[in-house]
């Protein structure tokens, strides 16, 4: 059986707040019909994803390095202050990931 794919390659360019968020949510509602990829630099809706890569240029070849929970704390810290140590992003980072497991059923 085939299921479809869509990518998405920051499809949240250009929103801001409340909108971006929104944004994320209908993916993750698609999500459940289909597997969804999205590229994002937006901290809030990195932390919706189901599993979260980082995609890095090491010696002129990409590549894609799955995330464990802790990771994807430091990851999503990075990507909200650009200090992956910073702990009042590391805070902000846990609380986004876990606004996400107690919103779930709720798209």
């Amino acid at each position: 059986m085939l299921h479809a794919t869509l990518i998405f390659d920051e499809e949240e360019a250009g929103l801001i707040g409340p909108a971006a968020v929104l944004s994320g949510l209908k993916l993750k509602e698609l999500s459940r019909g289909c597997q969804v990829i999205l590229v994002t630099h937006e901290a809030s809706i990195a932390a919706l994803g189901d599993k979260h890569y980082v995609i890095r240029k090491e010696d002129g070849e990409s590549r894609a390095t799955a995330l464990d929970s802790e990771e994807r704390v430091r990851e999503i810290a990075r990507m909200l202050s650009g200090d992956p140590n910073l702990p009042e992003a590391q805070e902000h980072a846990r609380r986004l990931l876990q606004t996400e497991k107690n919103n779930v059923g709720l798209l």
